[in-house]
């Protein structure tokens, strides 16, 4: 089984989902980490336009016994589809991430295939693991969605 990357994964789906089209010379695709500061990620998200994804790697876990006999690890992952809004007004707003769910929705669903075919590293995916939450404002009037979802692995006790 492949290993899983989780801003290879996220730029791969950024590159061939129509409503992003990521390319070098139209970026789309942005990394963060769970600690980068809002300045940090304005500033480099500032010169993009149209619905952006970012990937958000951090290096949050938590353990348990999931039904198992040894205890499982659980590492969260994170990625945001965002868009800018015509102004500030909540019926905007709510069109913003309207449409983002449906473009997350469609990512979730890439996962979803490729855990049940077992590629680039998703058959670990713990599909009952998706959350799903508005997020914004970031950097001007950009809303959108976020989305966390983890994954089940055995810790190796050498």
């Amino acid at each position: 089984m492949d290993k899983y990357n989780h801003y290879e994964y996220c730029e791969d789906i950024a590159r061939k989902l129509r409503p992003i089209q990521h390319t070098e010379a139209k970026k789309r695709f942005f990394q963060a980490t769970e600690q980068d500061d809002l300045p940090s990620l304005n500033e480099r998200i500032s010169s993009a336009s149209g619905v952006l994804f970012i990937a958000i790697d951090g290096t949050e876990s938590s353990f348990d016994w999931r039904n198992s006999d040894s205890l499982m690890e659980q590492p969260y992952y994170l990625f945001a589809i965002i868009e800018q809004t015509k102004s500030g007004k909540s019926s905007s707003i709510f069109d913003a991430q309207q449409h983002c769910k449906q473009i997350a929705m469609q990512v979730i669903a890439r996962m979803m295939y490729d855990y049940h075919v077992q590629v680039k590293g998703m058959d670990l995916l713990d599909p009952a693991s998706f959350l799903m939450k508005g997020f914004g404002p970031i950097r001007n009037n950009y809303y959108g969605v976020l989305v966390s979802f983890s994954f089940n692995q055995g810790i190796n006790y050498e």
